[in-house]
C-alpha cells in the first residue's frame, strides 16, 4: 500500500510524515508532492493507492488533480484536506467520488483514523479488481480451450 501526500506547504507534508504511523496502517511508501504537476508525475511513475491532497494550491487545484486521476482511469482513493470551509469545494469533491473531505487543521490521530479507513477502501477495491480479473481469465480460458 502506497500513499501520496500533496500540499504546497512543505511544513504540512513534513508534519504529517513525522506524526503518523504509516507502518501500522500497512503503508510501505509515502510520496510527497508540493504541486498537482509533481503529483501527476508520481502517479504516472508509481503505484499510488491513496492520495491525500490539499484543494487550494498555486497553479492547479486538488480538485483538478482528482479530475485528472479519474480521467486517467486510476483507482486512487482520494482524501481532500483544505483550510477553506467552502461548500462548493465539498460538493465538487463528493461529485468526483472522493473518499473523504476534512478541514485543516486536523488532529493527527483523526487523520490516522481516516487513513486507516482509506486503506480498507483501497484493499476493497484491490479485491474487487482481482476478482474481476480472475473471472475474465476464466472466461478467456474457456473460450479458447472449452469447459474443463
Amino acid at each position: 500500500m502506497n500513499v501520496l501526500l500533496v500540499d504546497d506547504e512543505m511544513d504540512v507534508l513534513e508534519g504529517i510524515t513525522d506524526a503518523l504511523d504509516f507502518d501500522s496502517l500497512g503503508i510501505e511508501s509515502v510520496y510527497l508532492a508540493q504541486s498537482a504537476a509533481h503529483a501527476r508525475e508520481i502517479l504516472l511513475s508509481r503505484n499510488v493507492d491513496i492520495m491525500v491532497t490539499d484543494i487550494e494550491m498555486p497553479g492547479e487545484s486538488g480538485l483538478d488533480l482528482l479530475q485528472w486521476v479519474r480521467d486517467s482511469g486510476l483507482d486512487t482513493v482520494t482524501l481532500f484536506c483544505t483550510s477553506y470551509a467552502n461548500f462548493n469545494y465539498a460538493q465538487k469533491a463528493l461529485e468526483m467520488h472522493s473518499f473523504d473531505y476534512f478541514l485543516k487543521p486536523i488532529a493527527y490521530s483523526a487523520l490516522q483514523e481516516r487513513l486507516a479507513a482509506a486503506v480498507k477502501e483501497a484493499e476493497r477495491i484491490h479485491s474487487l479488481k482481482s476478482a474481476v480479473i480472475g473471472r475474465m481469465a476464466c472466461r478467456i480460458t474457456k473460450s479458447f480451450f472449452g469447459p474443463p
